[in-house]
């Protein structure tokens, strides 16, 4: 399955470092889809978020999703820790974990996301995996505590990815927090 991803991502107003991150990498027909939430904002939360991108751009396709967040979590201990969604596509399955504030939403098939409380990088936490069959036609999101939990996917289903994404991130942030959101769908050139 090829997929096509956009991340819209803005600072805290007046900040000029952004705490929050997102990646999305293709590796071997395998992709990996995270996002990060450093604690706080300004420059401490954004160490913690490039220190999880550094870490994640490390990604081998064949890594459990249990032992890229135990990857994480070691990458973060010298940072403020963060918040983290983290999934993979492969196969036509879905499988993500999170670890703190950061969710995951998506249309087009039933998403068995649960949440596991706790902040990567402070405290050793086994995050609950939950994976789903991927339809042919589905839009995923995975968001920080910056963007709204009143987010709508349907309401933007037939918008192209790129606008869907900024509207979404101008529509549903917070300005008193970093805001970031990651969105996929199916499609793309091989």
């Amino acid at each position: 399955m090829i997929l096509r991803t956009e991340i819209a991502s803005r600072p805290r107003a007046g900040e000029t470092f952004n705490g929050d991150a997102a990646v999305a990498l293709s590796r071997s027909g395998r992709h990996l889809l995270a996002l990060v939430d450093g604690l706080g904002h300004g420059e401490a939360a954004h160490l913690a978020a490039s220190a999880a991108l550094d870490h994640l751009h490390t990604w081998e396709p064949a890594t459990p999703l249990v032992e890229v967040l135990g990857g994480l979590d070691r990458a973060l201990r010298n940072t403020r820790g963060a918040a983290v969604a983290v999934c993979t596509v492969s196969e036509g399955t879905l499988r993500g974990a999170s670890v703190g504030n950061v969710s995951v939403r998506a249309t087009g098939f039933a998403l068995p996301f649960v949440p596991t409380p706790g902040v990567v990088g402070a405290q050793h936490v086994t995050p609950r995996v939950f994976a789903a069959a991927l339809p042919t036609t589905f839009r995923l999101c995975l968001f920080s505590d910056g963007v709204s939990a009143r987010l709508t996917l349907e309401e933007l289903a037939g918008v192209e990815l790129a606008t869907a994404a900024s509207r979404m991130l101008r529509q549903f942030s917070h300005h008193h927090d970093d805001a970031t959101l990651l969105l996929a769908e199916p499609g793309g050139a091989p």
